[in-house]
């Protein structure tokens, strides 16, 4: 094992101990081409998604999917939203009673886009897909790099040669994870269903995405959008913040704790003027700290 250790490469082509090391083709910088490579696989896996939840929004089985409540709950239901938007026609605060309990951004957006709802989920799955696939993509060339430098500064141990991974190992992974979102069964009845976790796992993605990028302030910006959307994101601030803290400047705690604050400000403003109209709590987060309705049951 000792002669092992000292044989081998230093160069990151996948070295295993007791083992030849890789043909020079699979070092590190034969990945920048697996973007070019993979390019036409993903966008093959969108457009068949796509054709999938097109060919259930247009069967009859849409509107039985649409009241499962394995795939909507009160908080997320399609028809919920659609009532809300009846209110709103009829001058009346959508808040005013226990029934709409989503955020003044879902209603306005879809005040504008009912006649297009179907593509509008469409595009938030595929826009989460992308978001993901980028983020395990970039987050592999962290990997990659800080295996580099380690295995240069020689702080690895023989035992753990079989652990490494090199980039033409991994150059799949991306494309596997928008895979397994796009065509995952729960995913696309959710789709089908409307329901407006959707746009919420978007906004998450896209944190995740911004995260692992090294941005704070588009961190914290879908951060707070995605916890105004839904109480719960919540408590992906301080693992994105640690994150961000092994990645950027030392500002970026402040930068990224002021953002999460003051950007749903604007938003939360036009909540609470929308639910004063009423005389309801119908609003998302007294829905989920009140418990007033089962927020998992039924729609």
């Amino acid at each position: 094992m000792a002669a092992a250790a000292r044989a081998r490469p230093q160069d990151y082509r996948g070295w295993c101990a007791g083992r030849e090391a890789l043909p020079p083709r699979l070092s590190l910088p034969a990945c920048a081409h697996v973007p070019v490579i993979m390019a036409a696989p993903l966008a093959l896996v969108v457009v068949v998604a796509v054709t999938v939840r097109a060919a259930l929004f247009r069967s009859s089985l849409a509107e039985f999917i649409s009241e499962r409540v394995e795939v909507v709950s009160p908080l997320s239901s399609w028809k919920r939203v659609v009532e809300g938007l009846s209110l709103l026609d009829l001058g009346v605060s959508p808040y005013s009673g226990a029934v709409f309990h989503e955020t003044p951004l879902i209603i306005y957006l879809f005040h504008f886009l009912i006649d297009y709802a179907e593509l509008v989920f469409m595009i938030a799955d595929a826009l989460t897909a992308l978001a993901l696939y980028f983020a395990i993509q970039d987050f592999n060339k962290v990997v990659f790099k800080k295996q580099k430098l380690l295995l240069e500064l020689d702080q690895y141990a023989p035992d753990v040669a079989e652990l490494i991974r090199t980039p033409m190992e991994m150059r799949y992974i991306p494309l596997k994870v928008a895979l397994f979102y796009l065509l995952n069964p729960y995913t696309v009845l959710s789709c089908v269903a409307k329901s407006t976790c959707a746009i919420n796992n978007t906004l998450i993605a896209f944190f995740i995405l911004t995260t692992i990028k090294g941005s704070a302030f588009l961190s914290a910006m879908f951060l707070a959008l995605a916890t105004y959307q839904s109480l719960y994101p919540i408590t992906l601030f301080v693992p994105g913040l640690l994150y961000l803290l092994q990645v950027s400047i030392c500002w970026s705690e402040a930068s990224a704790l002021m953002t999460f604050i003051t950007w749903p400000g604007p938003c939360s403003g036009e909540g609470r003027a929308w639910i004063n109209k009423g005389s309801g709590t119908g609003s998302p987060t007294n829905t989920c700290l009140l418990l007033f309705e089962k927020t998992n049951i039924g729609i």
